[in-house]
């Protein structure tokens, strides 16, 4: 009896200790998934991290670049080439707003690479994106299906599954509209969209600058004409003739020279 009680015993410890030799076990495992999951989480976060920085510092160098062009086209050119380098773009676009006319118009168009066809649009348009985008005044995403019919297609482009369409504002003023297009489904997530926002406001800073510089070269065009030309004739006056005469003697000699040979003559004429 005696040892079977100390059998029994030895039993009941040998069970005890098991249970809590996998207790132990158990609870290591757990604490080593969870440091696991904690420096998986750590990781993700630190590459959040520094993908988001590595965005943001290519935004700021295409910001800079962005708003230093002062030509329109080029401006736009050099828009669409950076965007590209940024998020999916089967289909980039900057359209212009004519308000005398109440009509958007498509500065440029670029598709693959093909340029898309001069266009206007009028703000009521009901079946135009860009239209709808510029009387909600705000960034609107366009999603399609495959086979599925969209009113807003454009003839003689190709068919696009996602479209991201913002204005360019200057203050409360809307002086445009960007859009970006993908042959893609669901082309535009979360960051694409905040990396479209941040180009957008690029976008209207530049385009306000180039228009801004296109209206002074225009005025320093029209003073200078004033400035050749007499108000009460409307002929060129004293100022353009000193301008002119060196390059028109010398055609003029030229042509004499040419006369010589059998060609017609030139004459100057006042």
């Amino acid at each position: 009896a005696h040892r079977s009680a100390a059998s029994e015993i030895k039993r009941a410890t040998d069970k005890i200790l098991a249970l809590q030799v996998r207790h132990a076990t158990e609870r290591a495992t757990l604490e080593a998934e969870q440091q696991r999951r904690v420096a998986q989480a750590e990781s993700a976060r630190a590459k959040t991290l520094e993908d988001t920085n590595d965005t943001l510092a290519r935004l700021a160098v295409i910001g800079q670049e962005v708003t230093a062009a002062l030509e329109i086209e080029n401006m736009i050119r050099l828009l669409s080439a950076k965007m590209g380098t940024m998020i999916v773009v089967d289909c980039v676009a900057l359209w212009t707003v004519d308000e005398l006319r109440r009509e958007l118009v498509l500065r440029f168009g670029l598709e693959g690479t093909s340029l898309m066809p001069f266009r206007r649009v009028a703000f009521d348009r009901d079946d135009s994106n860009v239209a709808e985008t510029y009387r909600q005044r705000r960034e609107m995403l366009f999603e399609n299906r495959p086979g599925e019919i969209n009113h807003a297609h454009i003839p003689g482009t190709r068919p696009m599954l996602s479209a991201l369409f913002g204005p360019l504002m200057v203050g409360e003023r809307i002086i445009g509209i960007l859009s970006v297009q993908s042959e893609r489904e669901n082309a535009y997530g979360e960051r694409e969209r905040l990396i479209f926002r941040s180009l957008c406001a690029f976008g209207a800073v530049a385009l306000a600058n180039a228009e801004a510089y296109e209206e002074v070269q225009e005025a320093k065009r029209a003073l200078e004409e004033a400035s050749l030309t007499d108000p009460l004739t409307g002929l060129r006056n004293r100022r353009f003739l000193t301008q002119t005469i060196d390059a028109d003697v010398a055609g003029a000699l030229r042509r004499a020279e040419e006369n010589r040979a059998g060609n017609p003559p030139g004459d100057m004429v006042f």
